[in-house]
C-alpha cells in the first residue's frame, strides 16, 4: 500500500506533513497565488510543458526518455488517488527524472517535484509559481521529529550549487545538478543560499518547530 507524503517549502503550495509532526519552512514572504488557490489546485493536467518553464529550466525543455518516467504506483497516486484533483495541473506523463527518486512535473502555472521517500513507501509532492522557483522557495523539506530529513530543492538555469548555512556559522555547499539539489539537513540550518544567472544573491530563510 503506498500513500502520499505532502511537504512544504517557501512557497510550495501542499502543507508539510513530515514523520512525527514536525514541519520546515522556508521562508515566509512569497507572493499570492496569479488565481485562487483552490482553483488552481483543482487545474486539469497540462497536455505540454508550459513554454516559459521549458525556458526557465532546461530538464523540461529537453526531449524526455524512459528514465523519465515515474514508478507506476506513483503515477496512479497522482492522477487517481484521493488528493488527485489538488495537484495544480501536475502532469505525470511530462515527468523529467532529476535525481534518484526525484522529478519535476510541468503544471499549470506552477513547477512541481516530487520525491519518493526511501523506506516509507510515500511520495512527496510540492508546487510553486515560476516566479517563486527564480528565488529558490520550490524547496520542500521532509524532517522527522528532531528536524532531521532532506532537503530538496528545485533551480532555474544558470544556478550551479547553493550553500547551506546553520546557525552556529558552519557551512558546506550542494552541486546543483539538472536544475535539482538534495542535501541531508538537521534544525540548525539557518538558511540557504545561492546565485542566481542573473547575478543576484538569493537567500532562502529557513526554520523548523514542532
Amino acid at each position: 500500500m503506498t500513500k502520499m507524503k505532502t511537504m512544504l517549502g517557501g512557497a510550495c503550495l501542499l502543507a508539510c506533513m513530515a514523520a512525527g509532526g514536525a514541519i520546515a519552512t522556508a521562508g515566509d514572504d512569497v507572493d499570492p497565488a496569479p488565481v485562487p488557490e483552490a482553483a488552481a489546485a483543482a487545474a486539469d493536467p497540462v497536455t505540454a510543458v508550459p513554454d516559459e518553464q521549458a525556458e526557465q529550466i532546461d530538464q523540461l525543455d529537453r526531449p524526455r526518455n524512459s528514465d523519465d518516467a515515474m514508478p507506476s504506483e506513483w503515477r496512479e497516486e497522482l492522477t487517481t488517488g484521493s488528493e488527485s484533483d489538488e495537484h495544480w495541473g501536475a502532469n505525470p506523463a511530462l515527468s523529467r527524472r532529476t535525481a534518484p527518486g526525484t522529478w519535476i512535473l510541468p503544471g499549470d502555472g506552477y513547477v512541481c517535484v516530487a520525491n519518493a521517500t526511501p523506506g516509507e513507501g510515500a511520495l512527496g509532492f510540492g508546487c510553486a509559481t515560476p516566479e517563486d522557483v527564480e528565488k529558490g522557495l520550490l524547496a520542500p523539506s521532509d524532517v522527522d521529529a528532531n528536524g532531521n530529513g532532506v532537503l530538496t530543492g528545485v533551480l532555474p538555469d544558470g544556478v550551479n550549487e547553493v550553500t547551506l548555512i546553520d546557525h552556529d556559522g558552519a557551512s558546506r555547499t550542494v552541486a546543483v545538478e539538472r536544475n535539482t539539489y538534495r542535501a541531508a539537513i538537521d534544525a540548525n540550518l539557518k538558511e540557504v543560499r545561492f546565485t542566481d544567472a542573473g547575478g543576484e544573491v538569493r537567500i532562502l530563510p529557513m526554520s523548523w518547530h514542532k
